[in-house]
């Protein structure tokens, strides 16, 4: 018996050393890594004390009956760290999960270094043999139940484990079963004096962890997104915490902050005092251009916050891809699509220059008879609509072709386009035309014949105050006009102009420079 245990301690501590060496060689300092070196030291101290314990029985002077049960408690809070990483491998615990998983083995750890403290937990009797005190039934129940909880994690569904390899699931399982089973065992056949029956049993579960941890990368997975996920990734991305400090920098963030910043070695540091530039461009949204390269380059800058298990921001992810070509395509576009819109526009204005100039008479900038054609049937039915009055002033200058005969054709061009000027501001709201040589016309819509009277009184008025500068001194000209005005449904537009052209012909036979009106038939 002694003999089989003996192999089995060793085989167990042999197994442990190989998968030790295995699993763990080289630096990876990562809480994988840190849970299973936890397991497999705790399997050997637990294996080399109880292979110590079966040629040299606990005594009542040895301490080894309490260190024993130190490394057992040890071994199961490595074993549930294990499980934490399995569950999510970018755990991070925190104050509370430390306190939960070293809180066990912390106080068990304390009783065995301190002496004075092992009868809490064994006790010699009055005939040197060892038996249970009150502390170590605390502990097992602590122990047992963690190893309760352990093996009822592999199960739930709710948790990730359940949804791991089968293999690591049962490697997980063996390794709190086994050793549970054993250590009952060990408790109430043997007691405190007897071997320890949980280290033998480890083989097969440390070995089985080792498979797994090997197979699934599981040790290596921190490592190995750092080294070949993060670094490789083509998009600058920086990891910063909440002061701006530099937690993390892959190649690709490390070789901008070089070419904008000239800075080499930034990690711990502020990026605002050691990257100004790129610190900026980090602080945007969106395309943002790079400022001092001797080629034009465009960023699109993406952040993301980085949040506790509290919801709590502790830093965030800046992500910057190079998107110099697509966005100055599409600048280019939009430059192209607004000189086209700029041309349609200079196109619309031109329209709408000719449109004008074939309606304006060239000499004087009034209207000219084309406009009249076709404008005055609108005005009409306007007015005929809201059965308002229309009304129209013929103008004419007295004696233009004495003008033309004694001071030449220039100065009666002169002379024509200061009265077509007059009736310009002489008719708010009107239409004044150019109706022929020295004839024009002015529509009043809505002014009654007394209205439109008025305004045509004002206007000869005024060009009779007109004088047009010649080498022979201000030549002084005068005008007739004739008014009509016809309401709603009694405006015809021959009948209008007819009116208005005889109500010039007697304003010009009754003297000239006065005004002939229906409304009080004349002046």
């Amino acid at each position: 018996m002694t003999l089989l245990l003996s192999i089995a301690h060793i085989a167990t501590i042999l197994v442990a050393i190989w998968v030790g060496v295995t699993v763990l060689r080289g630096n990876r300092l990562t809480l994988a890594g840190l849970a299973v070196a936890t397991v497999l030291v705790a399997t050997v101290m637990w294996s080399v004390i109880s292979l110590v314990a079966l040629k040299y029985p606990f005594t009542a002077t040895s301490e080894h009956p309490v260190r024993v049960l130190f490394w057992g408690a040890l071994f199961v809070g490595g074993v549930r760290s294990l499980v934490k990483v399995l569950e999510n491998p970018t755990w991070s615990p925190r104050p509370l999960d430390v306190i939960n998983l070293v809180a066990h083995p912390a106080v068990v750890g304390l009783i065995a270094a301190v002496p004075a403290l092992h009868p809490v937990m064994v006790v010699a009797d009055d005939d040197g043999t060892l038996s249970y005190a009150v502390g170590f039934w605390i502990h097992t129940a602590v122990l047992l139940g963690l190893s309760a909880k352990l093996l009822a994690s592999v199960f739930d569904r709710h948790r990730h484990l359940a949804r791991s390899s089968k293999k690591t699931r049962i490697a997980v399982f063996l390794a709190g079963a086994l050793p549970s089973v054993g250590y009952v065992v060990s408790v109430f056949v043997w007691g405190p004096s007897g071997p320890s029956l949980a280290p033998v049993l480890l083989v097969m579960p440390v070995a089985m962890i080792g498979s797994a941890v090997v197979r699934d990368g599981l040790v290596d997975k921190v490592p190995l997104a750092r080294g070949e996920l993060f670094e490789s990734l083509a998009g600058a991305v920086f990891v910063t915490d909440n002061w701006g400090r530099v937690i993390d920098a892959n190649a690709a963030a490390r070789d901008f902050a070089l070419e904008i910043d000239g800075a080499k070695d930034f990690l711990g540091e502020s990026l605002g005092r050691s990257c100004p530039r790129t610190a900026h461009i980090l602080e945007s949204e969106g395309d943002v251009d790079v400022p001092g390269l001797a080629e034009p380059r465009v960023v699109s800058v993406v952040t993301t916050l980085i949040r506790d298990g509290r919801g709590g921001t502790v830093g965030r992810c800046v992500i910057l891809q190079d998107v110099t070509e697509s966005v100055m395509q599409r600048r280019e576009l939009e430059r192209t699509r607004d000189a086209l819109s700029r041309e349609v526009e200079v196109s619309e204005e031109l329209r709408a220059e000719l449109g004008d100039q074939v309606i304006r008479d060239s000499a004087t900038g009034l209207y000219n008879r084309r406009f009249l054609a076709e404008a005055l049937p609108e005005i009409v039915q306007s007015c005929i609509a809201m059965g308002s009055p229309l009304s129209v002033v013929v103008v004419d200058i007295d004696d233009f072709k004495s003008v033309n005969d004694s001071l030449g054709h220039v100065v009666g061009d002169r002379v024509i386009e200061a009265v077509a000027e007059v009736l310009k501001r002489g008719a708010p709201g009107g239409h004044a035309v150019r109706y022929g040589g020295d004839e024009y016309l002015v529509l009043l819509p809505g002014s009654t014949a007394e209205q439109a009277h008025a305004v045509a009184e004002a206007m000869r008025d005024a060009c009779a105050e007109l004088r047009v500068e010649t080498r022979d001194g201000p030549a002084q000209v005068t005008v007739s006009a004739g008014v009509a005005t016809l309401i709603g449904e009694d405006i015809e537009t021959g009948e209008l102009l007819e009116v208005a052209d005889l109500a010039l012909y007697r304003a010009k036979q009754a003297g000239r420079n006065r005004t002939w009106s229906q409304a009080d038939g004349g002046a």
